[in-house]
Formats: C-alpha cells, sequence, structure tokens
C-alpha cells in the first residue's frame, strides 16, 4: 500500500505524454500514470489552452512573489529553464532520465521549474531525515490541487494537524495485527483465485492483471466489497478512471480528466455509501442479539471504522472519503511491487530456487487454501527478505512533495519558503553507502534477518517516514509475502518478450505491460505424468 501521504513526484502525471493512449491490456498505470487523458484530444487541448497558459501565468507570477528575495545562502545549483514553463518540456520528453542528469550534475540538492513552480529536489539519508522529522515545523505536506479534489478535503493524505492525527488514528484501527490476521483468507483466496485463471490464459499482461489482483484484494479486505458480484467487477473499469485523472489539471470541462475523475469518484462514493448503510444495519442487529456489543463479522476495514465509532467518530461522508482513499492507496503502487516480484523471480532462477526451498521445509510447498498463518508467513525469512529486496531496489512510490514553511539550510543552501520540495526515495536508496552492489537484485543482503537501525533507517525507506509514513505498510508486506508464495508454489511462468524496457514514472512498470505465460504446477506434473 503506497504511503498515504505521498504522490508520484518522479513526473506529476499532468506531464505524461502518452496518458490515456495506452490500450487497457498493457495499462501499466493506467490507474495513475495517464493522467492527461485530454492531450490525446487536441481540438479540446487548443481550446482550453489559452485558460491553461493564463492560470499558469498567475501561478508563477505569485510563486515569484512569495519567494525569499534575499537568501542568506546560495540557492541549489540548477536551472529554472525558461519563463513561465521552466524546465517542463525538458522533463516531458527526457522523462525518468530528466531526474538521473541532474542528479549526476548537481548532486543531491538541486532546483528546476516545473508548471510555473519552482522545485527543489532533494536524495540522500541525511536530507531526507530532515524533511521528515520536520513536518508543519520547516515543511508541510503538499497535493496538486486535483488530488484534494478528487480524494476529499478530510483524507489522512490532506490532513494536517490534529485533524491528521485524527485520522491517522482512526485508519491504524484497520491494520493492526488482529485485522490483518482476518484479511489473510480473504486476501490468500482472491490471489490463488486470479493465478489459477492466468494459468489458463494464453497470454496474461502482468501489471494489468497484477492492478486487477490488487483491486480486488483491497475492495473486498479493505471496504468490504463483494468481488465477485458483476456490479462490483464493474467498479474495476471506474476506479482506473478515477486514479487515471488524479493529476491533471482542474478544469471541470465536460470530455477532459478532472470532469472524468469527478464522475468516477461520484459514482464510487455511492457504492461505497451503500455498502456502509448495509454494514451499519447489519452492526445494529448484530448489537441488539449480542449484550456484550461484540460483532464476529468485522473481516474488512471498513467494518472495523464502523465497529470503533465512538471518540474519533467520523461522519458518513468523511468514512466513504476515508474508504476511497484505502483504495487507492493499496492499489497501483501494490500492483507495481507485485509486477516487480514477477519479472525479479523470472529473472533469478536462483532466488526461485530458494524461495521453493525455503517453502518445502517449512511444508508450505503444496498449496492448500487456508495453510497461511501470520505465524507461518512470519517465519518465512527468505521471503521476506525478496520482497524487502524488490521494495529496495524498484520502490514502487518515487518520494513525495512538500512545500515549505520557513526557509532553512540544507548542505549550505538556503531552501526558500514558498517553494516546493521534494524527496527521491529510490534516488535515496540506489545512493546509499548502506548497500553494496545497489543496481543488483540481492535479497541475501538482508540475512540474517535484520532491520535497519535508528540511524539506518532514512537509507530505506519505501513507505516513507516521519509522521506520515505509510499507516498501510505490514497489510503491503503481508499482501507481498503471500503472492511470492503463492504464485512460486502454484504455476511457473515465461516472458514473451525477454527485452523487457521498465519506465519510472510515475511508478516502476515494464513498457510493454509485461507479456507472461502461466502453468500451473498441476498441469506440468500431469503432463509428466502422462509422458512417462
Amino acid at each position: 500500500m503506497r504511503n498515504l501521504s505521498q504522490t508520484y513526484l518522479d513526473l506529476p502525471a499532468v506531464l505524461n505524454p502518452n496518458v490515456g493512449n495506452e490500450s487497457t491490456s498493457m495499462d501499466i498505470v493506467k490507474s495513475d500514470s495517464d493522467s492527461w487523458t485530454f492531450l490525446s484530444d487536441l481540438s479540446l487541448l487548443r481550446a482550453v489552452m489559452p485558460t491553461v497558459l493564463v492560470a499558469v501565468s498567475l501561478l508563477a507570477w505569485y510563486y515569484g512573489a512569495s519567494l525569499d528575495k534575499k537568501p542568506k545562502l546560495p540557492l541549489p545549483p540548477g536551472s529554472l529553464g525558461l519563463p513561465i514553463i521552466g524546465e517542463t518540456l525538458s522533463l516531458m520528453f527526457q522523462g525518468q532520465r530528466f531526474f538521473e542528469d541532474r542528479r549526476e550534475r548537481y548532486g543531491s540538492v538541486y532546483k528546476t521549474h516545473l508548471l510555473g513552480s519552482p522545485i527543489i529536489r532533494v536524495c540522500g539519508p541525511d536530507n531526507v531525515r530532515k524533511i521528515l522529522l520536520s513536518e508543519n515545523k520547516l515543511v508541510t505536506v503538499y497535493w496538486p490541487t486535483s488530488v484534494r479534489a478528487l480524494l476529499g478535503d478530510g483524507t489522512v493524505s490532506n490532513a494536517i494537524g490534529n485533524l491528521h492525527r485524527t485520522r491517522r488514528r482512526a485508519l491504524q484501527r484497520a491494520f493492526c495485527y488482529e485485522a490483518l490476521s482476518e484479511y489473510l483468507p480473504v486476501m490468500q483466496k482472491v490471489v490463488r483465485d486470479h493465478i489459477r485463471r492466468w494459468c489458463l490464459e494464453k497470454v496474461v499482461y502482468g501489471y494489468q492483471e497484477c492492478k486487477n489482483m490488487t483491486f480486488a484484494v483491497s475492495a473486498e479486505t479493505l471496504v468490504g466489497f463483494n468481488m465477485e458480484s458483476e456490479k462490483h467487477k464493474s467498479l474495476v473499469h471506474v476506479f482506473d478512471v478515477f486514479v487515471e485523472n488524479l493529476f491533471c489539471l482542474p478544469f471541470q470541462i465536460p470530455g477532459l480528466g478532472f470532469s472524468k475523475g469527478m464522475s468516477a469518484r461520484k459514482r464510487l462514493l455511492v457504492e461505497i455509501g451503500e455498502s456502509l448503510t448495509g454494514k451499519a444495519k447489519r452492526n445494529d442487529v448484530e448489537e441488539a442479539s449480542n449484550e456484550s456489543g461484540e460483532f464476529a463479522f468485522s473481516q474488512d476495514a471498513m467494518s472495523r471504522l464502523l465497529e470503533a465509532q465512538g471518540e474519533d467518530s467520523l461522519t458518513s461522508s468523511e468514512l466513504r472519503e476515508l474508504c476511497l482513499e484505502l483504495l487507492f492507496a493499496g492499489h497501483s503502487t501494490t500492483a507495481s511491487a507485485a509486477t516487480s516480484l514477477l519479472l525479479q523471480l523470472n529473472k533469478h532462477g536462483d532466488v526461485l530456487s530458494k524461495v521453493q526451498a525455503e517453502l518445502k521445509s517449512a511444508d508450505l510447498s503444496l498449496g492448500e487454501q487456508g495453510d497461511l498463518t501470520m505465524a507461518s508467513l512470519g517465519q518465512l525469512e527468505y521471503v521476506t527478505a525478496v520482497v524487502k529486496e524488490v521494495l529496495r531496489l524498484s520502490p514502487p512510490v518515487g518520494g513525495a512533495y512538500r512545500t515549505v514553511l520557513k526557509s532553512f539550510n540544507m548542505n549550505g543552501y538556503e531552501i526558500p519558503a514558498g517553494w516546493t520540495l521534494t524527496y527521491n526515495i529510490r534516488d535515496t536508496h540506489n545512493t546509499s553507502d548502506l548497500f553494496s552492489n545497489v543496481t543488483s537484485f540481492d535479497p541475501d543482503r538482508w540475512l540474517p534477518r535484520s532491520s535497519c537501525s535508528k540511524e539506518d533507517k532514512f537509507h530505506y525507506l519505501p513507505f516513507g517516514g516521519g509522521t506520515r509514513a505509510c499507516v498501510g505498510k505490514e497489510f503491503a508486506k503481508l499482501f507481498l509475502k503471500v503472492f511470492v508464495v503463492e504464485i512460486v508454489r502454484s504455476c511457473s511462468w515465461q516472458l514473451m518478450n525477454n527485452d523487457v524496457n521498465m519506465s519510472y514514472l510515475p511508478v516502476p512498470h515494464p513498457v510493454d505491460g509485461l507479456p507472461l505465460s502461466f502453468t500451473s504446477v498441476s498441469s506440468a506434473r500431469s503432463q509428466v505424468a502422462m509422458d512417462m
């Protein structure tokens, strides 16, 4: 699950020139990277361009007027590019290479200018530590206007101060150990059902299918949807429309991304509201028949939130937005990590063999529904190391945005109040001196079982850190462990294209969608028996 306060900073999806042009089967982040869907409609773009230019010009003027005119220290190195548009065009054409070039040229702290806004980009454990531990002192959370409107002002992502603490406390109830134990059987069943279906198809586009799977897991375990029903199955497409338009120009013009996103939001909130109403009625029935008020049906996060209503009671509207945020948080980034697992386990046969050996020694190689428990998964040290290594090498969330509240010094440079600042997780992992051979996939680096010390934790932060660390990180890690176990013991898979090119904007994904062919272990065994 993505960090609820994090946004895909590597490239705000509004800059992605491929938005809305990929096929459904190869929709690598049609749920969250293809945000400027209206780019495919040049006539609409031309119609609104004058308004856009005026808005961007005003934005540029505002930021220019609000910046520190006389910094005590020099600004970080870098370029602000052309007037108004800054270096936006370079970013559109170069993609991830834009950031790599500037990091090589300027170091771990540099300035640029994107979409009318001056931005300072930083990486490195010491710099990231300073930012994450200075929430609401030096910096505060920042989300684009479109994200705030589509997710809602009262969500954990957008909330600050006491409201953020209240919302976060409410969500933590949904991710305690007991709750995860209740989610596990449903999680395992959904994963097994998807893998079984993959084995019946000739070609499976790995990323799209991982997105479908993670949505089903999140919808059932977090919101309580019945994904077997046709009504709720249809929500997969609606949710894709919602997420693909999160990062867009916030103009409510029919046919453009923001309008599509708001329509999808409305439909999703209606479905969530109906589910909430049904659960509330069920609560009343159970409570009336149970003097202790203990309910036995709280198997999804929404039910737990309803059950715990009290000191931090939420309104119906707030609950619906919180559930929508849960769906968003548990979808594309988790799907990206699952896709990376498919790719890395296929490329590294030695790692796959070690996972198989560990499952055999733990008596988990047969693959029976319900055989996975929190305890049994907790004993799988190598599987845990594989998941940690995937999150190190390909962290689904590139980093996060902040707004600078008060000018401060970083590495001898002035970070001016009013600027937008981004900290980068991927660059921090790749430049950390804590890891050797940083570009190699090596789960053994995490063995024997270890965790980063207090001083080292800012070298490895796939779920962010500080007061806005991902509240659902244990849910995400649990899902990824279940996925590794089930995919390894249930089937084998082959790449249809061995030359896999990766894009990292806004999340790591194969450019071709990762076409795969799956063969179930039981089918392979049957074929061997027939050949004999």
